[in-house]
């Protein structure tokens, strides 16, 4: 088999001029991209990115990668439940597969093993068990955004996909839960309705701001993050509010968000009482 192949080259650089090679390779670039764009189905595609992204050291990286007491999986298995959650949400919310948000599912969390520090309370490491301990990643949004756009740009190109695009969804998919995370820091309703204000205005302004992406599509992404951090009623045991949050902020009823922000005020301030879900400075535990 490897002397045909060799073969197969001697007579190619034989008959072929070098611009010819060239030329023909280019040619059969460009006959891959219309294969890839007009001949494979939307799940060949989806299929083609699954592996491609599967396959990068910076993704495998988050193997045995422990988060917080808020999370099941460490952060590989939660990114595979990430995906896993996406799509089966944009199928459902919007008919179709968007290929941009797939492979930005893949890669929202590439940034965390880049900025991963231990987690340490009150001088004691914290720990899942024995041996794994919990972390932390500050900007690890940032760090992702980056890791995206120094990427090959081939590689978005040989996949169908818009490199900017994705490293701004991996950019703003952590904004609503910083957002929120102000709001639960407020002390009466007054700020509380401020931070919200905020939070929405930034949310609002990312289309105009950016032009690749937009709120709705943030706001999928926090959907399927929140998702995939296992069972509510023992990892992401503040979904309920966080659920609430996204409906106010997607509400084009200022009544029905009037009435959710009351809801979840009082949600919060209940759940920093009895420093359940987050601690009373408003940091999740």
């Amino acid at each position: 088999m490897e002397y045909l192949v060799f073969l197969y080259f001697a007579l190619v650089l034989h008959v072929y001029s070098h611009n010819d090679i060239i030329d023909l390779v280019l040619m059969s670039k460009i006959d891959y991209m219309i294969n890839f764009e007009r001949t494979l189905s939307q799940a060949e595609k989806i299929q083609a990115i699954d592996t491609a992204m599967t396959n990068l050291p910076s993704l495998l990286k988050g193997k045995e990668m422990w988060q917080n007491k808020m999370h099941e999986f460490d952060v590989y298995d939660h990114t595979c439940k990430f995906v896993e959650v996406l799509k089966e949400v944009l199928a459902e919310q919007t008919g179709e597969i968007d290929l941009n948000m797939v492979a930005a599912g893949w890669l929202h969390d590439v940034g965390k093993p880049e900025v991963a520090v231990s987690k340490v309370k009150d001088g004691v490491l914290q720990q899942r068990e024995e041996g794994k301990s919990y972390h932390d990643f500050d900007d690890h949004e940032f760090v992702g955004a980056d890791m995206v756009r120094a990427m090959s740009p081939q590689f978005f190109v040989d996949l169908g996909l818009d490199q900017e695009k994705v490293a701004l969804l991996v950019k703003y998919h952590f904004l609503p839960l910083k957002g929120i995370k102000m709001m639960r820091k407020t002390a009466d309703y007054k700020t509380f309705q401020d931070s919200y204000n905020q939070l929405k205005k930034q949310l609002d302004e990312i289309n105009e701001k950016e032009g690749h992406v937009n709120k709705d599509e943030i706001m999928l992404m926090f959907l399927a993050d929140k998702s995939s951090q296992g069972d509510p009623a023992t990892y992401c045991t503040d979904q309920e509010e966080l659920f609430a949050i996204r409906k106010a902020l997607l509400s084009d009823d200022e009544t029905m968000e009037d009435k959710f922000l009351k809801t979840i005020y009082k949600m919060q301030k209940e759940s920093a009482k009895n420093n359940y879900k987050y601690s009373k400075k408003g940091e999740i535990i």
